[in-house]
């Protein structure tokens, strides 16, 4: 069973990738058969395709953007994990807050992540 801070840097793994910009860094945070549901209520995506494809719209969106970890609680090979995004949509500053729910594989790949959020605004 892997450590509290190794399942504490696989998260913060995933949110630097956010703030990369770079779709496939991103992507490649989840195994293969992951199910992403981000944001909750929409359609489950379950393709290594789709995280990719998901991954591409979302920064399509925004001229920069990125997700900041402000806490983070670890059970077992399951986290909880509150952030700020904060990006720049449209020549507008946007920020937005949520909670993301992982769930890892031993090799620190994400097999589930829910995300619950509120839209950006101004």
């Amino acid at each position: 069973m892997a450590e509290r801070d190794e399942v504490e840097g696989w998260v913060r793994t995933y949110f630097e990738a956010t703030r990369s910009m770079d779709a496939a860094r991103g992507a490649g945070c989840f195994a293969e058969g992951a199910t992403l549901e981000d944001p909750v209520g929409s359609p489950l995506i379950t393709t290594p395709e789709a995280v990719m494809e998901r991954g591409v719209g979302f920064l399509a969106a925004f001229e920069e953007v990125g997700l900041h970890e402000e806490f983070i609680h670890v059970n077992g090979l399951e986290a909880v994990a509150r952030f700020t995004g904060r990006g720049l949509a449209g020549g507008q500053e946007v920020s937005f807050e949520g909670i993301d729910f992982f769930r890892f594989n031993e090799d620190g790949k994400i097999v589930l992540l829910r995300g619950f959020f509120d839209p950006p605004r101004d």
